[in-house]
């Protein structure tokens, strides 16, 4: 449950980081888009090291999973997280709103996520609107490589 916390916390922290510094904004374009998202990237690849590697060795939780599966999973999460905020930040053109609106929805999140309960126990359509979010996805992913290890 630790380590599957873990990416939703990234997602609601990365989201939450966009939303305070771009609300309203023109999306950036050009070079400016390519070095904001490599900048977001870089930034969150050090916090998916931290949370899904060092923290679950200090807790002591097993991890089979090896590094490059885990940046396989962790590119295109970072990714579509940073492609979340930028649009949360120009549907909600102030930085109050952005906060408030994931703070609300950060429960709901949790409890769609699958980590509470069974994905196989949320009703069909609630579960396909979850998939609308990267963590939702990300989570089953990240677990199974840290815990499961990658298939052979």
């Amino acid at each position: 449950m630790v380590p599957a916390a873990f990416v939703l916390i990234l997602q609601q922290t990365l989201l939450m980081g966009m939303g305070l510094l771009h609300p309203g904004r023109r999306l950036p374009s050009g070079r400016h888009l390519a070095a904001t998202v490599l900048a977001y990237l870089a930034l969150y690849l050090l916090w998916v090291g931290f949370t899904q590697i060092l923290l679950p060795y200090l807790y002591g939780i097993p991890r089979m999973g090896d590094l490059a599966t885990l940046l396989l999973i962790a590119v295109p999460f970072i990714c579509a997280c940073i492609a979340m905020g930028f649009a949360l930040a120009a549907a909600i053109p102030w930085r109050e709103g952005v906060v408030f609106f994931l703070v609300v929805m950060g429960m709901p999140l949790f409890f769609l996520s699958g980590i509470s309960w069974s994905i196989e126990m949320i009703p069909a359509p609630l579960h396909k609107l979850s998939l609308l979010v990267p963590s939702s996805s990300a989570i089953s992913a990240f677990v199974a490589v840290d815990q499961m290890g990658p298939p052979a």
